[in-house]
This record gives C-alpha cells, structure tokens and sequence, in this order.
C-alpha cells in the first residue's frame, strides 16, 4: 500500500541520485575518455496491471497481457579505450533513458471476463546501469562485452482511459498518475551500433484508482511492461 510506494520512491530516488553522481566521475583510467552518445528505437511488447479486477495476479500468475509499444530515446556515458593505435572499444556502464510508450491493460478474462479494460499513454524517465562493461561494436576485447544484464529504475507520468461494465453499464473514466519504476533486463550487440534490447518493469502507482475500484487495505494498483527494443545508435556511422 503507501508504505510500499514510499519505499519503491525513496529506493528510486537514491538510486537516481547516485546515477547522476557517477555519470560525473565516470571516467575510466589508463587512457579513458568520458564521451556521450545517443540511441533511439522502438519497442513492443505485452503488458498487464495488477489489481481488483484480476485477483491481485503477479506478471507470472496473469496470462490476459495486451498489446504495448513505444519509442525510446537514450543517453548513454561512455568511456573510450584506445587500443593499441587502430581500435576504439566503448566501455558504457550507465544510460538515461526517455520513452513514451502506449499500454493497455484489463481484467482478468476468467473471473472478471470483460469487465474492466484500459488503455495508458506513459512517458517516462529512467536511470539504466549494465552489469557488465559493454560495447555495441559486436566484438569483445579487453573484458568489454556484446552483451549484459543491465537494471533500471525511474519516474512515469501516466494518463488512462479506462472503461468498466457492471450489469450492461459502461462507466468510462480518464485518470492521470505518477509511478515508480523497477524493473531489470538484458541487451545484446547485432551489429554495430545495433542492439536489442529484453525488459521486464513493473509501475508502482500512489493510488488505487486506476481501475475505478477501491478497496479499503487493499495494495494500491500496479501495471508492467515486458517486452523488446531495437535500439540504434546516432554515432554508429562515426569512425572509430
């Protein structure tokens, strides 16, 4: 409930805030060069909420996912290596990433068969750290990586639209939020400056409205986007 959301904000909040700190002190030794790059892309996926009108089902418990896609737009912190006198190798660790993204979400078909349907419009800023060093050249040298397991976190706005039917009865509603995001994922170089991009993040909302049902002690409403991103880098046409 509240105290669940306060704790997602504040974890998201500190981790924010470190991410920041370390994008200025980012700066590799031994020859490193902090730079920035930019990548944009596209994604879809599945999407899904967590409330009344489907029993409180997980992302693993749920199977009722709906469509959900979006753009992507990502600022990465880089540091270069120079390798000998004829390669460059990128060693990126931290992302900020922007996106708008499209979800619909409903009702669980078994017990609540087309009583509750929604559709979220999203914009969202998050923090994106790879666990390993990684490169979107498609090679590995040097420890650096085509490939890594990365978590983010980060801050949603979110308007939706939603519309439930009791007995014959329509009620539409529109609704606007913020929720927290947590979520975790994996990226793998296909060419250079080419990658794709596995992620599953869940929302975390302040309320228990974004359904039109509120319950008192009930955990407030979540929703969740798993899905895929091709992602390509503005600098891939730049020599190395």
């Amino acid at each position: 409930m509240r105290k669940t959301f306060i704790k997602v904000a504040v974890f998201s909040f500190l981790c924010m805030a470190f991410a920041v700190a370390n994008a200025q002190e980012f700066v590799l030794t031994g020859g490193g060069q902090k730079r920035k790059t930019f990548e944009i892309g596209l994604s879809g996926g599945l999407s899904q909420y967590r409330g009344e009108w489907n029993g409180y089902k997980s992302a693993l418990q749920n199977f009722d996912y709906n469509p959900a896609y979006g753009i992507a737009f990502k600022y990465n912190i880089i540091s270069d290596y120079i390798q000998g006198s004829f390669a460059r190798i990128t060693d990126k660790r931290l992302s900020f990433e922007a996106t708008l993204t499209h979800m619909s979400v409903s009702s669980n078909k078994n017990d609540f068969k087309d009583v509750y349907s929604s559709g979220i419009w999203e914009v969202a800023l998050k923090a994106q750290m790879n666990l390993l060093k990684y490169t979107s050249l498609a090679r590995t040298e040097n420890n650096v990586f085509n490939w890594t397991p990365y978590g983010c976190i980060g801050i949603a706005g979110y308007t939706s639209s939603s519309t439930v039917t009791l007995a014959g009865v329509d009620s539409d509603k529109s609704a606007t939020g913020i929720a927290m995001i947590l979520g975790i994922g994996g990226k793998i170089a296909l060419a250079r400056g080419i990658s794709l991009e596995g992620e599953i993040a869940l929302r975390f909302t302040p309320t228990d409205e974004l359904d039109q049902r509120i319950t008192e002690g009930t955990p407030y409403d979540r929703y969740y986007f798993g899905g895929a991103k091709i992602m390509i880098n503005l600098d891939k046409f730049f020599k190395n």
